[in-house]
């Protein structure tokens, strides 16, 4: 199901099915992440995509007296991979470490972002796919999460909002995955599941 409108940026809690038909592949992207072939491959001939189920709340106040946002994520891919991973974060844009089974030693960061944050030919292709515009303020904005695993040589980018795909609006990921001169892509488009 697409989005409904009372889904925005400010709101992304609820249940979210990655779209397979209307995705990119995302297996090229976990290869460069150093996820393991065969969890790789029970991924793409799965029938249904990854789940996210996410909890969108303030968080208490910083350092600064600024109230922040918390997502929290429950993800799940088919078949039980991946079954228990919660991802939290923060949106400041201050890198939190962790270790995550899958992926080791990383560290994360996250933050609202307005197409003017995005600078640098790098974040091309992460503007790209016409991202519509909150209701509220008139003009786009969305999050922007990077995922850096030093010991591997990794740095995984991505950018969420909301496009429109075959005329419906949905939740859309644009994600990019970098080591070395190796780059991969994926438009990753996700299900509202009332």
């Amino acid at each position: 199901m697409a989005a409904p409108a009372h889904k925005t940026i400010n709101d992304l809690s609820g249940k979210w099915v990655m779209n397979k038909s209307l995705s990119d592949d995302p297996v090229p992207l976990l290869g460069i992440q150093g996820m393991p072939y065969l969890m790789r491959k029970a991924i793409s001939l799965a029938p249904g995509g990854m789940t996210l189920t996410i909890t969108q709340t303030p968080s208490p106040t910083n350092a600064n007296d600024r109230t922040q946002t918390r997502l929290v994520t429950d993800q799940a891919a088919p078949g039980g991979i991946m079954k228990g991973n919660t991802d939290e974060r923060i949106l400041d844009w201050e890198y939190r470490e962790k270790k995550v089974p899958m992926f080791g030693e990383i560290k994360t960061r996250t933050r609202f972002v307005g197409m003017q944050d995005l600078a640098g030919e790098q974040k091309e292709w992460l503007k790209e796919g016409g991202w519509l515009a909150e209701e509220e303020a008139g003009v786009w904005r969305g999050v922007q999460s990077e995922v850096v695993n030093e010991a591997k040589g990794w740095v995984a980018e991505q950018i969420w909002g909301f496009q429109e795909v075959n005329g419906q609006r949905y939740h859309v990921r644009r994600a990019e995955a970098r080591k070395g001169k190796e780059i991969q892509r994926a438009r990753l488009v996700y299900d509202y599941v009332p």
